[in-house]
């Protein structure tokens, strides 16, 4: 039923955990690494934010629902799609790797 669509935009951050090394073997200590998660945190926002802008310039009018997740990709995707009960997924990529289920 059309009605009862629903239309969910997911990003997810693999965020480094709190002793991971930067690139050039320096250690990243907690300030820092508070500060990567929090940039990391708005630009997501921002991402969603631009995708809800365009599904409404679109005439999208189904229920928009905009989330953020953390972790390995993969397995939060494959969690939210069974915590929300999505029939239909369509995934975007950045050339990061491919997705494992």
């Amino acid at each position: 039923d059309k009605h009862n669509d629903e239309l969910h935009l997911l990003t997810v951050r693999n965020e480094p955990n709190a002793g991971a090394v930067a690139p050039f073997g320096i250690h990243v200590v907690h300030e820092e690494l508070a500060k990567m998660h929090e940039a990391e945190k708005k630009k997501s926002r921002s991402l969603l934010r631009s995708y809800a802008k365009v599904c409404h310039e679109l005439g999208i009018t189904t229920k928009l629902h905009l989330s953020m997740g953390r972790g390995e990709v993969g397995h939060v995707v494959c969690a939210y799609v069974k915590e929300h009960g999505i029939n239909f997924l369509v995934m975007g990529r950045r050339g990061m790797g491919a997705v494992q289920r």
